[in-house]
């Protein structure tokens, strides 16, 4: 036997011995249940018996196969047929430099012609690439994906495989170099004939033609659904989810419905999610510390979340309550002897230790079993969570570097016959300009840029949020490998649906075979899932009791953003109606300016009645709750006129933040002039000019009495002027009560407007 035969067995018994241990990469060696069918070696002359079709275009000479005709009607098919497993390879002793064809045939319907039907696997040597067609009547021919980039030299091996699942793969020398998928074709799931088909070929040589029934595959592709979802925030009511293009979006009984909807069909599926389901809640959750969300997230079956910044509000202590359940320390249990059960579903806080014990308080990973193969999730909140939540209740935690975090554990799991890695991280990016097409990923930029690039080859899928945007990627791995990266909105309004192939020999996900698409949840062409509807039925006599009751009434819509997007980088009527609120209800403390952070303020004021009927303009408790959801208290303290304007300077955030630039709400009298810059998705300069304070310049020896609340008085949203101050910070009392208090005593109330800060060119 020839050179080629005996590298061909070699390869051989590598596969079998191998075939116990993942790979890191998908090295495909010849499988056992194929061989070599025709080695040529004999007497020159006519091809023989065992071939069919065009064979006078060919020749035997020197126990070697010439192609002895340019002509294209040069098709020759072996005489038997093989199964819908099956592979084809030959030898090229020398290649024909200038054939655009020289091909391998595989599922051919007939022996005799391609007409009946046939898979092309053409090599142009003139372009120095393979290509993947079919025929069949009446469709013609038709081509499947780019070119694959392939120099095939003499004594190289062309070989191919056509599986019963459609995918077409093609090897040089034993390794995978592309495949495509031809289910479209009508013959893709039917065994045939392997043939050869060399055209403008004249004076090739060819080698050691073999191939046949793949009897016992050396893998199997498993097809893996991960149905993602990311920031909903407690949004289980559907009135509140907000709108995706103007279409009405998302709330918790609407993503059941398209989640189950997704589902069907699928042998595989896991539904994940990338933080912050709980905390900023609207009323109908987080007035009962977001109980009614996990049990609306164990209702939608969801396995596996990150925690996120979110999860955090209320402390590490209440994380644990949501995870493993019990009564709340405070309000108890809502429901006569039935305490809460907690969530079904694991989170995972793998970049968040205990700075004594280096522990984490929540699993770092959690891995399923999927048909055999091991997949391996990674969950964690973004590294400035410690900047976004109150400091008393992350006390004693460190959050750590996302990508460092994640990498240390690709060994732990691969220790452990993990090699499909997927990430669920609480941090993300956007698109240029934000939000963009929900399933574009056009000018991504923003940290998860970053950490992808950081981050371990070996990792096979990102799934992020925090920004509230939505982006559907596949960007290159630091070794230039193609990862799909997604967020999905918000609030529900989204779903991202990954279908991962995984390969059952290396354990590892087939990344070019493997997909995403971003779902729009429909509120106009779904119906909602009564399993939720369940759930907000039990809750909806104590939110109905705690949340209709008027506290105020309005003349107008009171905005975030500029048209009431969560657009935290401008003005916003709602956000100095607040600082109005709480320089108002802290004057007795000698307050002459107040502050309020964007992020603290999670819904807009509407002046049309709500579904439950209150009428037009009346603002409920549960309402006013949705604003501001969180439970802060209010702080007042003595500052320079430098650090205040050290403050202003700070809304532009450092380089590689979600938010390039935070624009903080400010109270009636407080005027300045603003100048930023904003290149790449940062904040590249700031400027503060002509500051006053009731028309009085602002004395930056001089001190002033500031109110904020308690998060911003710790330095979060990384405003750590705030938390520089030594002067005792005054308890104003609960920030929601101060703006209840507020519109109770100035109804009805009116946008304040949104020149109080001049944006400069």
């Amino acid at each position: 036997m020839k050179k080629n035969v005996r590298l061909f067995s070699i390869l051989l018994i590598a596969s079998l011995l191998l075939s116990a241990i993942p790979a890191a990469s998908a090295q495909t060696d010849y499988p056992a249940g194929v061989s070599l069918l025709d080695d040529f070696n004999r007497a020159n002359g006519a091809l023989g018996r065992d071939w069919t079709g065009n064979k006078s275009k060919y020749r035997i000479m020197n126990n070697q196969l010439f192609v002895r005709s340019n002509d294209a009607n040069s098709d020759i098919y072996w005489k038997e047929p093989f199964g819908a497993d099956q592979e084809a390879f030959v030898t090229f002793a020398k290649v024909s430099k200038k054939a655009t064809e020289q091909n391998l045939l595989l599922k051919a319907q007939s022996n005799k012609t391609w007409g009946d039907g046939v898979i092309e696997v053409l090599y142009d040597a003139k372009m120095q690439a393979v290509q993947v067609w079919t025929w069949e009547w009446p469709k013609g021919w038709v081509k499947y994906g780019d070119d694959i980039p392939a120099t095939f030299s003499d004594g190289d091996v062309f070989g191919a495989r056509a599986l019963a699942n459609g995918m077409v793969e093609v090897y040089r020398n034993g390794e995978l170099i592309g495949s495509r998928d031809v289910t479209t074709w009508r013959f893709y799931d039917k065994g045939g004939y392997i043939g050869l088909w060399f055209i403008g070929a004249r004076g090739a040589v060819l080698d050691d033609f073999g191939g046949g029934t793949l009897l016992d595959p050396p893998y199997q592709l498993v097809q893996l659904q991960l149905l993602a979802f990311n920031d909903y925030h407690g949004h289980v009511m559907p009135n509140e989810a907000g709108t995706v293009d103007g279409i009405p979006a998302g709330g918790g009984e609407y993503l059941s419905t398209k989640l189950n909807e997704l589902r069907a069909g699928n042998e595989h599926s896991l539904t994940v999610a990338a933080g912050d389901l709980i905390g900023g809640s609207p009323a109908f959750s987080g007035l009962f510390h977001d109980e009614p969300s996990v049990e609306s997230l164990n209702a939608m079956m969801l396995d596996v979340s990150s925690v996120g910044n979110h999860e955090f509000d209320e402390g590490v202590t209440e994380l644990l309550r949501m995870q493993n359940g019990g009564c709340h320390p405070v309000d108890g249990c809502y429901f006569p002897n039935e305490p809460f059960a907690g969530a079904d579903f694991q989170w995972l806080a793998a970049n968040v230790v205990n700075e004594t014990t280096g522990e984490t308080p929540l699993p770092p990973y959690w891995i399923k079993e999927v048909d055999g193969v091991k997949v391996g999730f990674i969950g964690m909140t973004l590294e400035a969570t410690d900047t976004l939540v109150a400091a008393a209740g992350i006390q004693g935690w460190d959050f750590l570097d996302e990508a460092e975090t994640a990498n240390a554990l690709v060994p732990v799991l691969n220790a452990q016959g993990v090699d499909a890695i997927v990430v669920l991280l609480h941090e993300g990016g956007s698109q240029t300009p934000p939000p963009g097409d929900f399933n574009a990923c056009v000018g991504i930029s923003g940290p998860i840029v970053t950490i992808n690039n950081a981050l371990d080859p070996e990792i096979d899928a990102l799934i992020t949020g925090h920004t509230h945007l939505p982006y559907n990627c596949v960007l290159p791995d630091a070794a230039g490998q193609p990862r799909i990266v997604t967020s999905a909105y918000s609030y529900g309004r989204i779903v991202s649906e990954l279908q991962l192939v995984l390969d059952k020999r290396t354990n590892d996900v087939r990344r070019d075979l493997s997909a995403s698409q971003n779902h729009l949840v429909d509120r106009t062409t779904l119906t909602p899932d009564p399993v939720i509807a369940a759930v907000i039925a039990k809750w909806q006599p104590l939110f109905a009791a705690a949340g209709n009751t008027p506290v105020g009434t309005i003349t107008t819509d009171i905005n975030r953003g500029v048209n009431g997007e969560d657009n935290r980088g401008v003005e916003s009527n709602l956000g100095n109606l607040i600082a109005d609120a709480q320089l108002w209800a802290t004057s007795s403390n000698g307050a002459q300016i107040a502050f309020m952070n964007p992020g603290g303020v999670r819904a807009n004021l509407t002046y049309l009645s709500s579904p439950v009927g209150e009428g037009d303009g009346v603002v409920t408790f549960s309402e006013a709750f949705a604003v501001q959801p969180f439970g802060n208290t209010l702080k007042t303290f003595p500052m320079t006129g430098a650090q205040i304007i050290s403050v202003l300077q700070q809304q532009c955030q450092p380089a590689g933040s979600s938010r390039p630039f935070l624009h903080l709400g400010v109270s009636q009298g407080f005027t300045y002039d603003l100048a930023t810059t904003i290149v790449g998705g940062n904040c590249t300069s700031v400027s503060i000019t002509n500051v006053k304070l009731n028309g009085v310049p602002l004395d930056p020896a001089a001190t002033y009495v500031v109110t904020v609340n308690n998060f911003l008085a710790d330095g979060g949203d990384n405003f750590t002027t705030f938390r520089t101050v030594t002067a005792p910070k005054l308890d104003g009392g609960n920030d929601l009560q101060a703006f209840i208090n507020f519109l109770a005593t100035f109804s009805p109330v009116s946008p304040p407007g949104r020149d109080r800060v001049n944006e400069l060119p």
